[in-house]
């Protein structure tokens, strides 16, 4: 009988960097995956929207790029290329992924996985036509999106539009979150009218409402309708109707209706029953309530991202290790992907004032960087969230140009616990847009 140190089941975001990780600190270590290594992340989410977005982005900026001194004549979009590109970065990305997983000496088993129960304190689970024993399991199989009804409609899902052949004339996009906003402005770039209709009072409600504003601004400007405290009620016949904040029922232009209400977490028919778990919850150290079975990623929807599953697989492995790491939730940073990104990581200033931290708040343009207004930025801001007293870092919010780029820096300084004043000592590279985080705490 072959024992695995580790048994890793899912081979996405959290299972394959949990498995490497695992494989090179000296466990023996199985990845069972029944699909595609990378998981929905790599091969229908974070990396395909990203590369058509990024394609979208450079035809608009063809369009308007007669200001910077350049003409560009009879600009056009070939989505053909465009998707052969999407592609062929998936591929290699995966190939990538399928060499480290090997360099590592990681056993990977391309099987659906079913939990069968323990003996003489080993987990068995059921890989194809094969038993897999190990001492420790690591559950990361991942979400699903959440179910969408809406009578009459014909529903596609988010992850769907990148893979789209042709451009629909229009389409209402149900949820204002992250995936939602990326998918109406990929759409919109490409000459579809875009309707994202949201229940909440605000786009990225769990974002700094400053960024929600700032998003809401930049969509609009760009055509898109922004449709806050409303609800999807039926569809049909290129349209959709919904209902307003009064409950006053209204109608806007949809040839497809896209889902991007969120994601729920899947492990039925796993069967976690048979090692006495109920679910998937687990403490900030990944461990579940049954000793040696941990769960990271979607699997255990404490935060929805792949970044917060590379954090997490980290953990779980730390803890296998015998090395306590427990996650701190407010340092996983939340960003938007569209052209004028959105980044948040911490407390905002509300949610401080809330606790009961006497906190203060400094905010510097964009436009302060010499940089960020060089190369046409107009709108945009970093906001500095810190205690009073002792001037300790508490959140940074960034809305505008490569915000995603900044925010790592920001969760270094949160990881280190930094104050505002070492922050203003710190030497900042110049003419950068980072410059703007410094700008702010001095205001």
């Amino acid at each position: 009988m072959d024992i695995f140190d580790l048994a890793v089941i899912g081979g996405g975001p959290a299972g394959y960097s949990a498995a490497i990780t695992a494989a090179k600190s000296g466990l023996k270590t199985a990845l069972i995956e029944k699909s595609e290594l990378g998981g929905v992340c790599l091969n229908r989410g974070c990396i395909p929207s990203k590369a058509m977005l990024h394609s979208a982005k450079i035809f608009r900026q063809a369009l308007a790029s007669e200001k910077f001194g350049v003409t560009s004549e009879k600009v056009s979009f070939n989505l053909g290329a465009a998707l052969a590109h999407k592609n062929d970065v998936i591929c290699q990305l995966k190939c990538g992924i399928a060499d480290s997983l090997e360099c590592a000496g990681v056993k990977v088993i391309k099987a659906k996985a079913h939990i069968k129960g323990r003996t003489d304190g080993l987990f068995i689970t059921a890989a194809g036509e094969n038993d897999i024993y190990s001492k420790n399991l690591l559950i990361c199989t991942g979400s699903r999106p959440k179910q969408l009804e809406i009578p009459g409609a014909d529903i596609t899902d988010v992850s769907d539009v990148y893979n789209l052949g042709a451009m629909p004339r229009s389409a209402a996009i149900i949820g204002g979150g992250a995936s939602g906003l990326e998918a109406a402005e990929y759409l919109n770039a490409l000459g579809c009218k875009v309707s994202v209709i949201e229940q909440a009072e605000r786009i990225v409600p769990t974002m700094d409402k400053d960024i929600s504003a700032f998003l809401r601004r930049s969509l609009k400007k760009s055509g898109i309708d922004i449709l806050t405290s409303c609800r999807a009620v039926s569809a049909g016949g290129g349209s959709i109707k919904y209902t307003d904040m009064r409950g006053k029922e209204k109608t806007a232009e949809a040839d497809i209706i896209i889902n991007a209400s969120g994601r729920a977490e899947r492990y039925d028919g796993l069967g976690i029953e048979n090692i006495g778990l109920e679910n998937l919850n687990t403490d900030n150290h990944m461990q579940t309530a049954v000793p040696g079975v941990y769960a990271a990623g979607d699997a255990n929807e404490k935060v929805m991202s792949a970044h917060a599953a590379y954090r997490e697989s980290t953990a779980a492995i730390n803890n296998i290790l015998g090395r306590a790491d427990g996650i701190d939730y407010l340092a996983i940073p939340q960003v938007v992907f569209t052209f004028s990104e959105a980044a948040s990581i911490g407390e905002t200033l509300e949610s401080a004032l809330e606790k009961g931290i006497d906190a203060v708040c400094g905010e510097a343009p964009l436009r302060s960087s010499g940089r960020f207004f060089a190369e046409g930025g107009q709108d945009g801001f970093c906001k500095i969230i810190s205690e009073n007293t002792s001037g300790r870092l508490l959140g940074i919010h960034i809305a505008g140009g490569n915000a995603s780029e900044l925010i790592y820096g920001a969760a270094a300084m949160l990881a280190s616990k930094m104050t505002v004043e070492e922050i203003k000592s710190t030497a900042f590279p110049h003419p950068t847009v980072s410059e703007a985080i410094r700008e702010a705490v001095f205001r």
